[in-house]
């Protein structure tokens, strides 16, 4: 099935403070409920994401933006060890520090709210990386229904410790941040929040009905359709995310899957093929994801040599991810090279040994290969009965139906004449992705 992205309690955007030249970055912890109204534990999430937003969106404080999506976060979370919920109970503020090196962050913002007496009061504080520098908190108070605007004058002030505004643009700037109603912002926090797909719907739905022209909740319906295989209704709702915004390319990616796992090849290749052809236009490599799902759709279409290339890229990019070792083998296969795609299987099972379908794959490649005794080795390593080959390789294809990597704009650049994929420290990851048969 495919995998949905979870709500990480720590939330990471890239946004640029000074100029244009460098995007800095900087990691937003949820806020801590120090009060005792518990009715308002949605906000511990809800101010971090309503800051990660307003600095994404907001014209003139950033001159790049990235939010990491919530799996990549909790894979880093899980990288060094740390539990990945609530952070804000047990995490120091040298751990903080520490979390912010390891993404390369230059500043951290955190926080913490109480409300008392029918007032709302909001402290935040930014801690700067290098050098290492704790600044000056904001604080701000007033009633819950101001909390956009108390939220805008708050960020504003926070900005300004870090050198992120001139003093002329202070006044200004909270006006420049987007607005979202109240009661449609927390219908959205709480459908983020809950772990129940129907509940999760309903909230969201209830966002999107108040705030019909807001993108963020349109996407986060999308994901939750397309975890649950609805996929004409995840289009509907993908399509409601313009191109531009800050969560486009995510939806177009998770559209294509949905035209893919439909089988409706021409909608998927023209999907992916614009996503490659745009990251290329920027002198960008396309996201090893993006290059697998081409790849499928190529070779869905018996163009097997060009799916090859793809998928040998995407392989090259993101060592770790077994699904790219696994259709590299299929299309050595579909070629007859048996030596390459016995190669590529060996692959798949050096770093997962009980993927039996690789498993299945390799021992009929040695048997078309002639290497009966080799065959038989390989099907008694195991204990466990190996699956029926498919007589169609298009039909064992594996598509990448959960986007890991950075946005776009945020990936390293192709040098001058390059003729591989340049990879990066985001793409060698610890944990393989598992792809998706449809």
């Amino acid at each position: 099935m495919v995998k949905m992205p979870r709500l990480a309690t720590l939330l990471v955007v890239f946004v640029g403070l000074v100029a244009p030249i460098r995007a800095q970055t900087i990691v937003v912890f949820p806020f801590e409920n120090t009060g005792a109204d518990s009715r308002l534990s949605w906000l511990e999430e809800g101010l971090a994401e309503l800051t990660i937003l307003r600095l994404a969106a907001a014209p003139g404080t950033a001159a790049a933006a990235l939010v990491l999506t919530r799996d990549d976060w909790m894979m880093t979370v899980e990288q060094m060890g740390l539990p990945a919920a609530p952070l804000f109970a047990g995490y120091s503020r040298a751990t903080m520090f520490r979390l912010a090196q390891h993404v390369r962050a230059d500043f951290v913002i955190f926080g913490e709210f109480t409300a008392a007496d029918g007032t709302l009061r909001i402290r935040a504080q930014a801690l700067q990386i290098e050098p290492p520098a704790l600044l000056a908190p904001q604080e701000i108070s007033g009633r819950l229904d101001e909390l956009m605007e108390l939220h805008a004058r708050l960020l504003a002030d926070l900005l300004a410790t870090m050198g992120g505004t001139a003093t002329e643009d202070s006044a200004a700037l909270p006006h420049r941040f987007p607005r979202f109603r109240l009661d449609a912002f927390e219908s959205y926090v709480r459908g983020l929040l809950t772990a129940d797909d129907e509940q999760r719907l309903r909230w969201l739905r209830e966002a999107a009905r108040l705030e019909p022209g807001w993108p963020d909740p349109a996407y986060a319906l999308g994901q939750t359709y397309l975890a649950r295989r609805d996929l004409v209704t995840a289009l509907i709702w993908l399509s409601r995310v313009p191109p531009a915004h800050t969560r486009g390319f995510e939806a177009a990616f998770y559209s294509g899957v949905c035209h893919l796992l439909r089988d409706d090849l021409a909608r998927a290749h023209t999907t992916f093929a614009t996503l490659a052809a745009a990251a290329q236009a920027r002198g960008r490599w396309p996201v090893p994801e993006v290059l697998n799902n081409l790849g499928v759709v190529l070779a869905r279409q018996q163009n097997w040599t060009q799916a090859a290339q793809h998928f040998r890229q995407a392989s090259q990019m993101a060592a770790r991810e077994t699904v790219y070792w696994y259709n590299l083998g299929l299309a050595e296969l579909a070629a007859l090279r048996f030596t390459e795609a016995a190669t590529m299987f060996r692959e798949v099972l050096l770093r997962n040994p009980e993927d039996a379908q690789a498993r299945a794959l390799l021992v009929h490649t040695l048997e078309l290969d002639g290497q009966t005794e080799k065959a038989r080795a390989e099907r008694e390593a195991v204990e466990f009965e190996l699956p029926q080959i498919d007589a169609r390789p298009a039909a064992l294809l594996r598509v990448q139906a959960e986007l890991h990597s950075p946005r776009q704009s945020f990936l390293p650049p192709m040098l001058p004449g390059s003729s591989a994929p340049l990879g990066s420290a985001r793409t060698q990851r610890a944990a393989p992705g598992t792809g998706v048969r449809p």
